[in-house]
């Protein structure tokens, strides 16, 4: 991706020297200087340039004796009638060489220079013409200009691709945040205008989800896309900011379910700053949306959900016959918390309790105390292996929606009619 915002410059150099060079406005012994971000890419942009000017059969040579009696060489960019050494601040080379002596050199000598550095120092740029000033070409606003015009008329990208990157442009307008004097803040830009494609990898720095542009809305008119995207973007923001100052089980649990969340939780973990790489946009609204399903259907038990049998689903231990269930209360908190007493007349050596859920129950969700269980489909079976009298409490829970079943059961090996009527009406289990 780099290699094209390093060509980017070089072609914008050679632009500006050749148009000014024919224009006749390129004065003799001119100074220019262009200053990037650090040394590695001084270095790129200087190779850029060369292979460039290699490839246009503009390249010259530019010899130098030192004081030393060393030789300093570089290339030049010939231009019509004219052309303009390159000076590259790299390999140990002074502020005092590049900005005196190699300056005093070429204006003796009549020749343009052109110093790129990461280190320039302000008697430079008072001296010379900044690339990066107004009416220069790497002006930032010349450049936010200049990309616009680019996606406009790019026959590679797609519409949503163009509605992704305009959308970009204008966040980066506001941001009072980025460093608009930088030309390394428009690489990706410019290396997406370069191969034609938005990368899942340029979305992080988008603060947007991953979008298949070349598939994704291709139907859809200006104003959808638009909102899709600005959708996109607050969900990123939101599960950013709580990842970076909040708590993020609690913020985002009105969002996702805890599962989704722990997989945020561990994307951020593994990947830092990158977490967002591993998920689409497509994928976290379907996990909202299936969050939201959950909220519209709430667990709900009622007691004709419940089923009691021996060891076999067969062996049914029927309500009035063999089984007592009272409710602690007629409140809906209330009717969550039920009792119930198991008459085993028959000495099953396992009791099942088969409890059918009108939504799917997390493992997470079940506190089955010494009680094994096995869950088929939305159904939680419950087995109890034990002899004569055993207690046992259980817990489901709606993690979603913070709603808890407790049952408390009580299963005595006897017949029901030596306790059925005294305890019918007035039990509780503790």
């Amino acid at each position: 991706m780099l290699n094209e915002f390093y060509d980017f410059i070089a072609k914008k150099i050679n632009s500006f020297f050749q148009t000014a060079a024919a224009d006749g406005t390129l004065l003799k012994g001119e100074s220019f200087c262009l200053k990037l971000d650090n040394e590695e890419m001084v270095t790129e942009v200087d190779n850029a340039l060369e292979e460039l000017a290699t490839s246009n059969k503009s390249k010259g040579e530019y010899v130098f004796q030192c004081g030393d009696g060393t030789l300093y060489k570089t290339y030049t960019l010939k231009l019509i009638d004219d052309e303009v050494i390159i000076a590259a601040q790299i390999n140990g080379m002074t502020n005092d060489f590049l900005c005196a002596t190699l300056r005093n050199a070429a204006n003796e000598q009549q020749k343009p220079l052109l110093m790129i550095s990461a280190n320039l120092i302000d008697s430079a740029k008072s001296g010379s013409r900044d690339m990066s000033a107004r009416g220069m070409p790497f002006y930032a606003e010349n450049l936010m200009t200049e990309i616009r015009q680019m996606v406009n008329d790019s026959t590679q990208l797609t519409n949503t691709e163009k509605r992704i990157l305009s959308f970009e442009l204008t966040r980066r307008d506001t941001d009072v945040f980025s460093d608009k004097a930088s030309i390394y803040e428009y690489k990706d830009l410019l290396a997406i205008m370069s191969s034609g494609k938005i990368e899942v990898d340029n979305f992080p720095g988008f603060r947007l989800f991953a979008v298949d542009g070349k598939v994704e809305y291709q139907t859809y008119s200006n104003n959808q896309i638009d909102k899709e995207i600005k959708n996109n973007n607050e969900l990123f923001e939101m599960i950013d900011r709580s990842i970076r100052y909040g708590n993020i089980e609690v913020d985002l649990s009105r969002v996702f379910e805890n599962r989704f969340i722990d997989r945020i939780e561990s994307a951020h973990k593994s990947e830092g700053e990158n977490w967002s790489r591993l998920f689409t946009y497509a994928e976290l609204i379907a996990a909202k949306e299936k969050f939201l399903d959950k909220i519209g259907n709430p667990l709900k038990i009622d007691n004709e959900n419940i089923l009691f049998y021996g060891d076999m689903p067969l062996n049914v231990l029927n309500a009035d016959e063999n089984l007592l269930i009272r409710n602690e209360g007629s409140q809906t908190a209330k009717k969550r918390n039920k009792n119930f007493i198991v008459f085993n007349s028959e000495h099953y050596s396992k009791i099942h309790m088969q409890v059918t859920c009108n939504a799917k129950i997390l493992n997470s969700g079940i506190s089955a105390d010494d009680t094994t269980y096995t869950k088929e489909g939305k159904d939680i079976i419950f087995e109890f292996d034990r002899d004569g009298v055993s207690f046992h409490k259980l817990e489901i829970k709606d993690i979603t929606n913070d709603i808890t079943y407790l049952f408390k059961i009580c299963i005595i090996d006897i017949s029901a009619e030596y306790m059925y009527g005294t305890v019918k009406h007035n039990f509780t289990i503790d």
